[in-house]
């Protein structure tokens, strides 16, 4: 039941990537937008635009050589609308060679067109810190935001992404390998993520203020993201 309309602006500030690889492969995940000391970055899951973290007989795509993005703006009166940007050569930035997590720099000419356009971009403050992870507690409640091959469209084919809520499972304070993954700063969430769902930003549904200073209350704009999706996993119980 919704107590009153959801603005468009409240969840649409995740993207979808497209990269293409040098043998022709191609790629689909989620990512977003992120300002930090004047720059802007595009974060996903690496395995998105990267397959440095499979065993090395596994690694035919190298990293991607173009990468397309479809990203969701907002202008006056809530009003939104849907770009398309192609980033050629990018480069990935890694944290850690054992997290599926990749920082793509945004070139300042395109980086500037996003912002004439008013596409939702989060600041770097947005992550949240290790204080925040300590309150990260197993049956705690976060929101995913995905787009997926298969997500539902409007008149004009522009896709729009789903908002899922899931269940922390794990504790944050203990991380875990999974199964055929490498390092282990992970956790799992019991939910229900779609093919294209990796890079989606898992984040607290506690209230934040959406584009445009609205003091509304709402779960959807995040407050402080948490992770990053980076697969699913089906345990032997579930299948």
């Amino acid at each position: 039941m919704l107590f009153r309309p959801i603005k468009p602006t409240e969840y649409l500030f995740s993207c979808w990537v497209k990269p293409e690889f040098s043998n022709g492969a191609k790629s689909f995940g989620t990512g977003f937008f992120i300002v930090h000391q004047g720059n802007t970055f595009l974060v996903t899951a690496r395995h998105v635009v990267d397959d440095g973290l499979k065993p090395p007989n596994e690694q035919t795509r190298g990293s991607a050589i173009k990468i397309q993005i479809g990203c969701w703006s907002t202008g006056k009166d809530d009003g939104i609308s849907f770009h398309e940007i192609e980033i050629s050569n990018p480069v990935s930035i890694f944290c850690k060679n054992e997290n599926d997590i990749a920082v793509c720099p945004i070139p300042k000419e395109i980086a500037l067109e996003l912002k004439k356009k008013r596409v939702l971009i989060h600041s770097s403050s947005i992550f949240a810190t290790e204080e925040d992870l300590k309150k990260f507690y197993p049956g705690l409640t976060v929101f995913i935001c995905g787009y997926s091959e298969g997500s539902p469209k409007l008149e004009n084919a522009t896709p729009i992404p789903f908002m899922r809520q899931c269940v922390l499972s794990t504790p944050l304070s203990i991380p875990i390998s999974p199964p055929n993954m490498l390092g282990k700063d992970y956790a799992y969430l019991d939910g229900y993520a779609l093919g294209g769902f990796s890079g989606s930003p898992v984040h607290m549904p506690q209230c934040g203020l959406p584009p445009g200073g609205s003091i509304a209350a709402t779960p959807y704009w995040p407050q402080s993201i948490v992770g990053l999706v980076a697969r699913r996993v089906i345990t032997n119980e579930e299948k």
